[in-house]
């Protein structure tokens, strides 16, 4: 078993939490060499079944616990890291990016348990919901994924409209 990090969007993380949230798509970078026929000559960045993701998110660490029934994680030099999801409270720490989060205050590990590659136009709406979404009124689940896929990604030139390959990574709370 191997334990890897995985960034998540404090939205994202209450939708883990929440239990809506168990798939997650991020592009394949293609290597230089190129891929095989098959498509997929080369291991998934975030694992294999059976693997662990720890899962970095926004957080403050402060010293000492400062504030009492909020989640937290005591670290090993006497800091706390407190969570920015859900967090309502005026804070004299600022808030950290979530690929800084050390694994001492990470506090959600998943469980891989499928991992496969495919174009981004594959998925349907029951792969949209798994994806933690909140579907916009009127709308269907992939047309709301399309949306959120894009304020993410297009600018990073993997946008909807190019229908990237894709891992998709199932995953579970142990």
């Amino acid at each position: 078993m191997t334990e890897r990090p995985i960034l998540f969007s404090a939205p994202m993380v209450r939708a883990i939490l929440d239990g809506r949230k168990t798939q997650t798509r991020r592009v394949l970078k293609v290597p230089a060499g190129g891929m095989s026929a098959a498509g997929h000559d080369y291991r998934c960045p975030y694992g294999l079944p059976g693997d662990r993701l720890w899962v970095r998110e926004a957080h403050t660490l402060v010293d000492g616990p400062a504030w009492s029934g909020l989640p937290c994680t005591a670290g090993p030099d006497g800091r706390w890291a407190y969570y920015r999801e859900g967090f309502d409270r005026a804070l004299s720490s600022p808030w950290r990016p979530s690929i800084y989060m050390p694994r001492w205050a990470c506090r959600l590990t998943l469980r891989v348990e499928a991992v496969r590659c495919e174009r981004l136009h594959a998925i349907d709406d029951a792969g949209a919901l798994a994806e933690g979404i909140t579907v916009p009124e009127g709308r269907s689940p992939r047309d709301g994924f399309a949306e959120g896929w894009d304020s993410i990604n297009a600018r990073r030139g993997y946008g909807w409209g190019r229908n990237p390959r894709v891992w998709v990574v199932t995953f579970s709370l142990p």
